[in-house]
């Protein structure tokens, strides 16, 4: 016979692996801490499950009106992307020599902040060992992102990226920033608001590829800054969501953010154009 104490027991002990089970996903990767619980929302792009606490939202964020000049945008090329010799641009080097490369492009920007600096090489691979018998460094790549009083800007613009060679050579260079004004403050939706405009795919800029669960690590306010062939009267607020999908790529989701706003680009291609209504109903193309 067994007890009400003997229910207990073995209560406890499929509590206890269950929490070792969930323990043991955690530490493995398999599922991250705060995701273990937590619900999922179901959109036309995947599943998303937000795997963060919800920031609080802020009163109101400066708007900031786009003013197009000469230097916002510029795109060189050499002709190769691998240097001619040994001696290629150290990493340490590297965010000085691009500024010196920036010169004739206008200049680092004042709200640029340094993203990531990498060396890129070529290997020789033997196919019998199955080993890589050489490898020789061929470029620098360095690349900025932009960052207005704290906020990020993310979506098709607000970057450069420069590829250096020899001795601080520039090999390629993409860049897309836009000149800014100050326009005045609005309102700003709370982050649940947005995850019911994710809900209907009112978002801006592309989906991925695939239609695969994002978990989201992150959820902040940040800019939307198009692309060099797109026209934008001013930088969108949005919420951005960012994390990891199914597919093991980063990703991340804009949500338009301000009070009101219905500002949205189609999120099935890189190609289609931005469509602004005045109405709470979104017209996606």
């Amino acid at each position: 016979m067994t007890t009400a104490s003997t229910y207990r027991i073995l209560l406890a002990a499929a509590t206890g692996v269950i929490i070792l089970a969930a323990i043991f996903l955690q530490q493995t990767g398999i599922v991250k801490p705060s995701c273990i619980g937590a619900n999922s929302i179901t959109t036309q792009y995947g599943d998303i499950t937000i795997c963060t606490t919800i920031p609080p939202t802020p009163d109101n964020v400066m708007l900031y009106w786009v003013v197009p000049q000469e230097n916002d945008t510029a795109f060189y090329f050499s002709g190769t992307f691998f240097a001619s010799g040994p001696n290629v641009t150290s990493e340490a080097e590297a965010p000085l020599a691009s500024d010196n490369a920036l010169l004739s492009y206008g200049g680092l920007p004042a709200d640029a902040q340094l993203s990531s600096v990498e060396t890129q090489y070529i290997e020789t691979y033997n196919t019998k060992t199955h080993q890589v018998t050489d490898r020789e460094p061929v470029s620098t790549t360095v690349q900025f992102y932009r960052n207005i009083s704290g906020i990020p800007v993310g979506g098709e613009g607000g970057f450069i990226r420069i590829e250096l060679g020899e001795n601080g050579e520039l090999l390629y260079l993409n860049k897309v920033w836009h000149t800014i004004e100050p326009a005045g403050t609005a309102q700003v939706i709370p982050v649940s608001i947005a995850i019911e405009k994710i809900e209907r795919g009112e978002l801006l800029g592309h989906r991925p590829k695939c239609n695969c669960e994002l978990n989201v690590d992150k959820i902040q306010l940040g800019y939307y800054e198009r692309e060099k062939y797109e026209s934008q009267e001013f930088l969108e607020p949005v919420w951005v969501f960012a994390g990891t999908l199914s597919s093991g790529d980063r990703w991340e989701y804009y949500v338009p953010a301000r009070e009101g706003s219905s500002l949205i680009t189609s999120a099935s291609s890189s190609t289609d154009e931005a469509v602004t209504v005045e109405q709470t109903v979104p017209v996606i193309k």
